[in-house]
């Protein structure tokens, strides 16, 4: 199966800026993720009426790999400024 058009546009948008998708409220997408995130992990079906269920976990799996590769780059990046004030 498919997911809709609204949920295609997102995910693509997800690919091409990650760094837009936090859970801060002053992130650009904050209020849809905590959207998401109350509609997966809650008996909460009221919120997000129009997606099923497997799109909204589609998108949360997709905003925790980012989530994953952000903390990957950080780690990268802590340990590479490490061994430059080692050498």
């Amino acid at each position: 199966m498919e997911p809709c058009e609204a949920v295609k546009l997102l995910l693509t948008r997800m690919d091409s800026n990650p760094q837009e998708f936090s859970l801060s409220k002053n992130s650009k997408w904050g209020d849809v993720l905590q959207q998401m995130y109350q509609r997966r992990f809650s008996d909460s079906t009221h919120i997000l009426v129009m997606l099923a269920d497997w799109e909204c976990k589609m998108v949360w799996e997709k905003y925790i790999s980012i989530g994953k590769d952000m903390l990957h780059q950080e780690f990268i990046k802590r340990i590479l400024d490490v061994d430059k004030q080692k050498g």
